[in-house]
C-alpha cells in the first residue's frame, strides 16, 4: 500500500514550517481526472500529491492556504475546478480573522484563491449541495449550521439548535432539499431538516460516528 511522505519518512524535514512546527496531514480529496489527492494539513497548509500506476506520490504543490489553524475539512465542486477549505482551531491559533476560516480555490488557475467568506466561528465540517453546486453548508464550533452560496462572502441563512453538530449532509425526498446532520453529544444524535422552511422533521438518537 503507497503511503504520503509526510512526517516520519526520511525526507520529514521538508514538511515543517519555521513557524508552526511539523505539518502532519488532517483530511483528503481524491480528484479521479487529475490523478491527484488533495491533503488538508496542520498549520494551514495544502498539500498536492500526483500519482502513477506505480502507486508512487510525487508533491506537486504545497501552500500555506490559511494564516492560522488546522484544515480539517475540504469539499469539490461537482462541476467547477473549485476546492472549499475551512479550518478548526489548532495549536498555533494566535489571532483570529472571519475571513480566514473558509476558502474557495481555482485548482486548475494555480490554485487562485477565488473568495473568502465571512466566518466567526471555526468550521468542523463543508459540504457541497450536489442539488444546487453553488450551495454549500457548514457545521460550525458555535453551534450555528449556515447555508452559503459561491458568490456572495456572508452566508444566506442559518438554524441553531445543533450545538454538538460536527457532521452533515444534504439530500433530496420527493422533490423537496433536506439536510442530516451528525451531533456528538451524550445521546450520538442525528437529525432530519427541511431546507425551505429550517423545520426539524425527526431525529435518531444513539448512532455512531464513523
Amino acid at each position: 500500500m503507497a503511503r504520503l511522505p509526510f512526517r516520519g519518512d526520511e525526507k520529514a524535514s521538508q514538511f515543517s514550517d519555521p513557524y508552526d512546527g511539523p505539518i502532519t496531514p488532517l483530511t483528503a480529496k481524491f480528484v479521479a481526472r487529475k490523478k491527484w489527492i488533495i491533503v488538508g494539513c496542520s498549520s494551514g497548509y495544502i498539500k498536492v500529491y500526483s500519482y502513477c500506476k506505480q502507486s508512487l506520490f510525487s508533491e506537486i504543490e504545497s501552500f500555506k492556504a490559511h494564516k492560522y489553524g488546522e484544515v480539517t475539512s475540504l469539499e469539490l465542486h461537482q462541476t467547477e475546478p473549485y476546492v472549499l477549505s475551512a479550518i478548526a482551531e489548532g495549536y498555533t491559533s494566535v489571532w483570529d480573522n472571519p475571513m480566514e476560516k473558509i476558502k474557495l480555490w481555482n485548482l486548475e488557475n494555480g490554485w487562485k484563491l477565488i473568495c473568502t467568506f465571512n466566518m466567526d466561528a471555526y468550521i468542523h465540517q463543508v459540504k457541497f449541495n450536489q442539488n444546487d453546486v453553488n450551495m454549500f453548508a457548514t457545521a460550525a464550533y458555535d453551534g450555528l449550521i449556515k447555508i452559503w452560496n459561491t458568490s456572495s462572502t456572508d452566508s444566506a441563512s442559518e438554524f441553531s439548535g445543533m450545538r454538538h453538530a460536527i457532521r452533515l449532509d444534504f439530500f433530496s425526498r420527493d422533490g423537496a432539499l433536506y439536510m442530516i446532520v451528525a451531533q456528538e453529544s451524550e445521546r450520538r444524535k442525528a437529525t432530519v431538516s427541511h431546507l425551505q422552511s429550517l423545520d426539524k422533521l425527526s431525529s435518531v438518537s444513539n448512532i455512531y460516528m464513523v
